[in-house]
């Protein structure tokens, strides 16, 4: 029988910029969604699946996060690891910082600190078997961001930055949704490339390429959430895409035709 997953890592130390003004204030991840702070949606999700400990590397305003959650939340603990370079270096130092957490053996959750999530996303990746899995959708509706590439039983065999639209898309690339439930072994594996990334010097990198960097050691499936509301906030414009997507409790097939729209 598989033993639930009770632990999650979030990742916000970053300063995100991008969401200017409203990050001269408030860090990225308190942000609000239609009143919802990015961060409170997501750990209102999981202590709706029963998690029971979250680890949040933080960094820029982190004394506005701890006010905010506390080390408590709707009965999880919250635990604080800080990035004191977090100027300096990108989320996989961060995640090498938390990289203790990765060795739970019944796996963790990792969760991206910028993404506004329905809780079926959440509920259909802890769904997925034993193994590994990462959340993705359809590539073509973002353009742009991390590329996931599978071959025919759906294991990632590639992984790309994509900085610019491509002239075509083909069916087995997927956009990464910034939430992987990572089994056991895979946290081992993975604790060991970020230690030996961080050896290199290689600290201000997303942890999507030490994946890339690493992909073989891996058995790293994916899950498909197409059709479930999603959004990864960087900036303004995709605040206000979000905020199109969560505006009603509609239908998922709702976050295409929005996606749709505003692009």
């Amino acid at each position: 029988m598989q033993v639930a997953i009770q632990k999650a890592l979030i990742l916000v130390a970053g300063l995100g910029s991008r969401l200017d003004p409203l990050t001269k204030i408030l860090p990225k991840c308190l942000v609000e969604v239609n009143g919802t702070p990015i961060l409170v949606n997501t750990l209102n999700h999981l202590a709706a699946n029963g998690f029971k400990e979250v680890v949040i590397v933080t960094g820029h305003m982190e004394s506005i996060i701890k006010n905010k959650i506390g080390t408590q939340f709707k009965n999880m603990d919250i635990l604080y690891i800080r990035n004191e370079i977090f100027h300096k270096t990108n989320n996989m130092y961060s995640l090498w910082l938390a990289s203790e957490h990765l060795l739970e053996d019944n796996g963790v959750l990792l969760i991206e600190g910028d993404l506004f999530f329905e809780e079926a996303v959440l509920t259909k990746l802890l769904n997925t078997d034993g193994g590994s899995y990462w959340a993705v959708d359809h590539f073509v509706l973002f353009k742009e961001g991390c590329m996931l590439t599978t071959d025919e039983t759906g294991g990632i065999e590639k992984i790309d930055i994509i900085r610019r639209s491509l002239s075509a898309y083909e069916h087995n690339q997927h956009k990464s949704a910034g939430i992987l439930k990572i089994s056991s072994q895979m946290g081992q594996i993975l604790s060991n490339c970020l230690e030996f990334e961080v050896g290199q010097g290689q600290i201000n990198i997303y942890y999507d390429q030490v994946l890339s960097r690493h992909i073989r050691k891996f058995d790293l499936n994916i899950c498909d959430i197409n059709r479930l509301k999603w959004m990864e906030i960087d900036d303004l414009h995709d605040l206000n895409k979000a905020e199109a997507i969560f505006k009603s409790p509609g239908p998922p097939e709702n976050a295409d035709t929005a996606l749709a729209q505003i692009a």
